[in-house]
């Protein structure tokens, strides 16, 4: 699959990218809250806010809110937004909730995408390897003694 990205200074092209643009639904989002000027804001815990789609642009689909954000695969990702006045979350406003659609997996091992560490083919295979050689060590330390 090829996929069209911005250069960086750390660009290798044999690794994905752990940013990765996504859907993001919000449930239950009053629709006087549907611009981008405040979603950037709200959404800014999962990522940058990159568009809304075409129903919650014309707020023809009232009880949720689906924004397109870069997400990092990396990082953990909150499940709810603080929707308030205060950054204390003690006053006016509640939480709301944060669904995230098709987010593929991504492997720190490998730095590539649709597998995680613990099923990457690459780091099965160099544990294979590391233990090969050290049983190999091990048969040709016991031979010398």
């Amino acid at each position: 699959m090829m996929k069209l990205e911005a250069w960086t200074p750390t660009f290798n092209p044999n690794e994905d990218s752990p940013i990765f643009p996504s859907w993001v639904v919000v449930p239950e989002l009053p629709w006087h809250f549907y611009y981008m000027e405040l979603l950037t804001v709200l959404l800014s815990p999962e990522g940058k806010a990159l568009h809304l789609n075409l129903a919650s642009f014309q707020k023809i689909r009232g009880s949720v809110a689906k924004i397109k954000i870069q997400i990092d695969l990396t990082k953990p990702r909150p499940h709810h937004v603080w929707l308030g006045f205060d950054e204390d979350q003690n006053g006016y406003g509640r939480w709301l909730e944060v669904q995230y659609e098709n987010i593929p997996q991504y492997c720190l091992y490998c730095k590539h995408l649709d597998h995680n560490s613990h099923d990457c083919p690459i780091r099965r295979k160099h544990e294979e390897n590391k233990k090969k050689k050290d049983q190999n060590a091990a048969e040709g330390y016991q031979e010398n003694q």
